[in-house]
């Protein structure tokens, strides 16, 4: 987890954020639906790692399209996730 994602992330949500981050990256989309979907989660919690993971610079806000994206440095590249741990 990075320095400045560790400083906003509540403990029992520390696993959750680092599962979030594997499905955002291997399904190479990111939505609070699919973060529901996959961590079976409600959607305020969801919601609320999605702030923490934005606040974090791990995703953008979202667009004129309401589409979020990782950033660029955890788009995954020939089966190679780049990016601090």
């Amino acid at each position: 987890m990075n320095a400045k994602l560790d400083k906003l992330v509540d403990r029992g949500d520390r696993m959750l954020v680092e599962l979030a981050k594997a499905v955002f990256i291997t399904q190479r989309e990111v939505s609070v639906s699919l973060m529901q979907r996959h961590l079976r989660i409600g959607y305020r919690h969801a919601l609320n790692i999605m702030a923490q993971l934005e606040q974090a610079g791990i995703v953008t806000e979202l667009n004129a399209d309401n589409v979020r994206t990782l950033t660029a440095e955890y788009v995954r590249v020939d089966n190679v996730t780049r990016g601090p741990p």
